[in-house]
């Protein structure tokens, strides 16, 4: 038989009824006095209080250990859902929705249900973020501590997650995704504009070293362990191109920069040699100055190997590949072009100081322009040999002077007669300057002119 609240009470009436009926007589029988009827009455009333509200009682418990785990679980995938953003709307019902369901074991089947739907996700974009936020670490080792902010380099909590609690949700929203996203993009930019102005900054060092005919840093000279060396390792190319002292001791290393062109001469005979371009790739991580030094001499190495026709488009770089342009790196290679820069600007400024005491001299000896364009062709560039030649010339045009001073006086009368004639100097005027007929005075005309 079923049984309900109504036939419960109709049967408990009836056979209360008829059992408390019993009592009196027990009562007589037991000799008790009239007022044990009363208690005895009022006890069984208690007891059967007791009772239902016990029974009501447990079953409230059940209900509300149901809620809490429901509850429970409910905020659980509230938090999911604050992490995911706009990843929720993937997962099918919501929270409000399994809320509608008033049996609590099965709610408490579907919420957990849907939890586990929700971690699953969850863990899966977190997986994907903390990839995307470890490629942007690695770029942040090659790029300086202060490319990107503190906040792009670690997973940050979830709206409403405790931010020192390491066990909170992380913020994996679309959001978030498409800020890291943006990063990324941003430093592989960097890093491919920095290998960029690297293999233009190796390119210009190699050249530099071979106009001023020293030999770049080889990986055969370069130890194979790390080990610290500040400096340039300056190595003459040859004997016969330059001599025997290093860039330690050059007498025109300098600080200053400038374009390197061709041994400086008069515009009317200057023709600038053009360099080849090339472009490169490679670097290392935490580098010592050697291990610069070694990352230089591979590229050098590389661009070695490659014809001009081998190298590819002029935006690819090549013989740096795997190297990571680091702040030291790219510092090395800017101050090293910076400082064979110098010593190029300083050994070009002694040349030329040469060249303009020697276009004199060889103009007042006699020396003939196709004499004088075959020397300066010869002697291209700002190595040792070229500045030694240069010295040469001018002691062995000083001393022909020395010796040929009458002819020296005469090819100064001869430009100063020239002059007049351009000038249209009248004879008086020229009468006033009485050196210039004045045997005595020859050699003071020859200082002045000089």
């Amino acid at each position: 038989m079923s049984t309900t609240i109504t036939s419960l009470l109709n049967s408990l009436h009836t056979h209360l009824q008829s059992q408390t009926q019993l009592l009196p007589t027990l009562h007589a029988q037991l000799g008790l006095p009239p007022t044990a009827l009363h208690d005895e009455l009022s006890a069984l009333q208690q007891q059967l209080t007791q009772c239902i509200e016990s029974q009501i009682d447990l079953r409230r418990k059940q209900v509300d250990e149901w809620m809490d785990k429901c509850a429970q679980i409910e905020d659980e995938c509230l938090r999911y859902g604050k992490a995911l953003g706009g990843h929720l709307k993937s997962s099918g019902l919501s929270v409000g929705e399994i809320r509608k369901e008033q049996v609590l074991p099965r709610r408490y089947e579907m919420i957990s249900e849907f939890q586990e739907k929700l971690r699953q996700q969850y863990h899966t974009k977190l997986e994907q973020l903390l990839n995307l936020t470890s490629r942007i670490s690695g770029l942040s080792h090659t790029l300086g501590a202060d490319f990107f902010t503190p906040d792009i380099l670690e997973p940050t909590p979830a709206s409403g997650e405790d931010e020192y609690d390491s066990s909170s949700h992380r913020d994996v929203t679309p959001e978030r995704f498409s800020r890291l996203e943006k990063e990324l993009v941003r430093g592989k930019g960097e890093v491919a504009k920095r290998l960029t102005q690297l293999s233009a900054n190796f390119v210009q060092i190699d050249w530099l070293y071979t106009e001023l005919g020293i030999a770049p840093p080889s990986l055969d000279d370069l130890p194979s362990a790390s080990s610290s060396t500040l400096g340039l390792p300056i190595i003459p190319r040859s004997s016969s191109s330059c001599s025997n002292r290093n860039m330690n001791s050059d007498p025109f290393l300098s600080t200053s920069m400038s374009i390197p062109m061709s041994t400086p001469t008069p515009a009317s005979r200057q023709k600038p040699i053009t360099p080849l371009l090339f472009l490169s790739d490679d670097s290392q991580p935490q580098p010592t100055a050697t291990d610069h030094q070694r990352v230089f001499a591979r590229f050098v190495a590389r661009m070695e190997e490659l014809s001009e026709e081998d190298l590819p488009d002029s935006n690819i770089t090549v013989g740096l590949e795997g190297v990571e342009p680091t702040q030291s790196l790219m510092a090395w290679a800017e101050s090293t072009r910076i400082e064979l820069e110098d010593i190029k600007k300083r050994r070009e400024a002694h040349i030329q100081a040469m060249y303009d005491q020697l276009e004199a001299l060889w103009r007042r000896l006699g020396v003939t322009d196709a004499e004088m364009d075959a020397f300066v062709e010869a002697q291209r560039g700002t190595t040792d040999a070229t500045i030694k030649a240069y010295e040469e010339e001018l002691e062995r045009m000083l001393e022909l002077k020395r010796e040929r001073m009458g002819t020296f006086i005469e090819n100064a009368r001869t430009e100063i007669i020239k002059l007049w004639d351009d000038l249209m100097v009248g004879e008086e005027e020229r009468a006033d300057f009485a050196n210039f007929a004045d045997r005595f005075f020859h050699v003071q005309l020859l200082w002045l002119l000089i």
